[in-house]
């Protein structure tokens, strides 16, 4: 603002003037000081040129009519006009700048919020753009991801239906460009153990658990590599660790049963054969599941179950060899030779070369009194150099010595 001990000079001069003049003087400084924009300092103006007003008005008065010379009371009235003027000037030139000190804060403010909207759009349009390329990415990965596992399930597939060497090309293509999928290397790795290339599979299978340490289907592979090497105690270790982190899959307590059946340790290979019945597993591990618990229990001499056990293997899968052939053997301590004879040759039907439903019928054939059928079926049997061939050396010589057990 302006000088306040200059304008409270000027307005003592000013009050000389005459009370019209004087209060027209105050309306118009009051109009100007109107216009200033900050309520408070507008009221602190014109209370205070009020005060100067009334407070040095009566002094003022004074002054002028204790002047007895009348030209100097006329030359102090005509320099209190020209005070006034100035005084005038002074207020619109304050109030002015008052205005433009006002309006120009109203303009900063103004491009202040212009500036923080703008800012603010500016913010949505890259948390939008963001959000937009984010959900892009997002929307690629689970494009890529459900790629992966499309393929991924296919080489499943494959490797179900026996094509080894398509579910490792499948495979491949994958980790071609994803060389760390666990799950992948992983399957892989199963598919290379049936093909009995097993270092690529210990290879793949090393790699897997290195990456994801957690993953039990990659113990479950490994223990199965064990197996398919005849290292049992391994296939038992890492069999276990799949059953740890993950207790509730019943293909992990088959491939376990499976471990103890080939350790002849029936009760804990039944246990599980158990267990993993209780799951809703697949008839491809349901269907095995019977059959090997079914010897099993011929082996504790329980036919009965074990028959049934067969029954059910049959009933998933009717065209299962080992079944028929393990079924006729519980006819047998059953004392049902026709049902165990023809569960034989259905054995044979679905499987020409199978060495123990071939030197199970020449038995059934023998007992039955008919030697030719008998030592045409062990000949076959021989033919085919199974690991018992000497004992079945054994029984064809003495069936040309007719000499029966």
């Amino acid at each position: 603002m302006f000088d306040l001990t200059h304008m409270a000079i000027k307005a003592a001069l000013r009050l000389a003037l005459e009370p019209k003049k004087r209060r027209a003087l105050v309306e118009g400084t009051k109009e100007f000081v109107n216009d200033i924009a900050d309520p408070d300092k507008r009221r602190a103006m014109v209370d205070g040129t009020k005060e100067f007003v009334n407070d040095i008005a009566e002094s003022t008065k004074e002054l002028v009519n204790n002047i007895a010379d009348p030209d100097k009371r006329r030359a102090l009235v005509e320099g209190a006009k020209e005070v006034a003027k100035d005084l005038q000037k002074d207020m619109q030139d304050a109030v002015a700048k008052s205005e433009a000190d006002a309006m120009r804060d109203r303009a900063l403010k103004k491009r202040a919020k212009r500036s923080q909207a703008k800012s603010a759009v500016v913010r949505s349009s890259k948390k939008i753009t963001t959000t937009a390329d984010q959900n892009n990415n997002l929307q690629q990965t689970d494009s890529i991801t459900s790629d992966i596992s499309t393929l991924r399930e296919s080489a499943l597939q494959a490797c179900g239906e026996g094509d080894h060497d398509r579910a490792i090309g499948i495979c491949n293509k994958i980790l071609k460009s994803n060389p760390e999928d666990a799950k992948t290397l992983s399957l892989r790795g199963m598919a290379y153990s049936l093909t009995g290339e097993y270092a690529d599979a210990q290879s793949d299978f090393t790699k897997a658990i290195s990456i994801d340490p957690h993953d039990p289907d990659t113990f479950e592979g490994q223990a199965f590599l064990c197996y398919c090497q005849g290292d049992l105690d391994n296939a038992m270790l890492n069999i276990n660790k799949a059953i740890r982190i993950n207790p509730d899959d019943g293909e992990y307590y088959f491939l376990r049963g499976r471990v103890f059946f080939d350790k002849e340790n029936c009760e804990k290979a039944i246990a599980d054969f158990n267990t993993a019945l209780k799951f809703d597993i697949k008839d491809d591990i349901k269907g095995p599941s019977y059959t090997l618990r079914g010897i099993a229990l011929i082996s504790q001499e329980e036919f009965e179950k074990a028959k049934s056990d067969f029954d059910n293997a049959i009933r998933i899968n009717p065209n299962n060899g080992d079944a028929y052939t393990y079924r006729a053997v519980t006819y047998r301590h059953l004392e049902e030779e026709d049902n165990a004879l023809d569960d034989l040759n259905k054995a044979i039907e679905l499987n020409a070369e199978n060495t123990a439903a071939l030197e199970l019928r020449a038995s059934v054939y023998e007992v039955a009194g008919e030697i030719d059928k008998a030592k045409e079926d062990l000949d076959k049997a021989i033919s085919l150099k199974p690991e018992n061939v000497d004992e079945l050396k054994e029984s064809r010589a003495k069936l040309d010595d007719g000499t029966i057990d």
